[in-house]
C-alpha cells in the first residue's frame, strides 16, 4: 500500500478523528496468498477466481471489494421496491433506499447498488456486480433518499460468443455500505428480489441498451 507524500498527515488526522474517512476498497483483499491464483493464470475464473466477481466462495478473505470504514454509522432501511417484483426483459426498474447518519459525527457514505444475475447452464455468470455508486454527506440524524436505476444493460449476461442477453429467472440486489458478502452488521445492507419473465432476449433488441440509462 503506498499512500503517497500526504498519507501520514491523512493517517494522523485520522487516528486522532480530526478527518471521519470515508474511501472504499477498490479490490479484494485476500487473507492468505496461498489461495491467490497463479501469478501467470489471468482467467478471471480459474482456481479460486479473480477479482469480487468470481471470487470463490471457500476463499477467506480479509477485506471485501467495496469495504471501508468511517466514525459514522450509517443505517439502511426504506428499500423500493418493498416486495418483489416482475417485469419483463426490456423494461428498467428504480430502486431507492434511505440512508441515515446515526453516528456521532457527521460524515460521508458511499452508498452501492450491486446485482446478482441468475445462474445459466453452460454459462460463466459473475456472482455479483456493482452496478453504480453514489456519495453523499450526512449530518447527524439526517437521512438522504438514493436511487439507483436498474437498466437492461445492468440484468444482462455475456454469453460464450461475447453476447449480451437477459435472461429470464430471479435477480437479487443489494444497497448499502459495502457487499452484502462482507456484512458488518445487518443494517448497513438491504436486499430485496425481482423476476424477469418471458423469454431469453438479446440486449440489442431492447431500446434502451446502453450501460446508463433513465427510468
Amino acid at each position: 500500500f503506498y499512500a503517497g507524500q500526504s498519507g501520514s498527515q491523512a493517517i494522523i488526522e485520522t487516528i486522532f478523528g480530526w478527518n471521519n474517512p470515508s474511501g472504499r476498497l477498490p479490490y479484494t483483499v485476500n487473507d492468505l496468498s496461498s489461495e491467490l491464483p497463479n501469478f501467470t493464470d489471468y482467467h478471471l475464473t480459474s482456481k479460486t477466481g479473480r477479482t469480487y466477481r468470481y471470487l470463490s466462495y471457500s476463499t477467506t478473505v480479509q477485506h471485501h471489494f467495496g469495504d471501508g470504514l468511517s466514525y459514522s454509522d450509517f443505517n439502511y432501511t426504506n428499500l423500493k421496491p418493498a416486495s418483489k417484483v416482475s417485469i419483463s426483459p426490456c423494461d428498467s426498474l428504480n430502486v431507492t433506499a434511505t440512508v441515515i447518519n446515526e453516528g456521532p459525527v457527521a460524515g460521508d457514505e458511499v452508498v452501492q447498488h450491486y446485482i446478482a444475475n441468475p445462474l445459466v447452464d453452460g454459462l460463466i455468470v459473475p456472482q455479483v456486480n456493482l452496478m453504480g455508486f453514489r456519495r453523499i454527506h450526512l449530518d447527524v440524524g439526517k437521512s438522504q433518499d438514493v436511487t439507483f436505476c436498474m437498466c437492461p444493460y445492468s440484468m444482462s449476461t455475456v454469453d460464450n460468443k461475447g453476447i449480451r442477453h437477459i435472461y429470464p429467472g430471479t435477480y437479487a440486489y443489494t444497497v448499502g455500505g459495502h457487499q452484502a458478502a462482507g456484512y458488518i452488521s445487518m443494517h448497513d445492507v438491504i436486499e430485496n428480489y425481482f423476476e424477469v419473465n418471458g423469454a431469453v432476449t438479446p440486449l440489442q433488441s431492447c431500446k434502451n441498451n446502453q450501460i446508463t440509462c433513465s427510468c
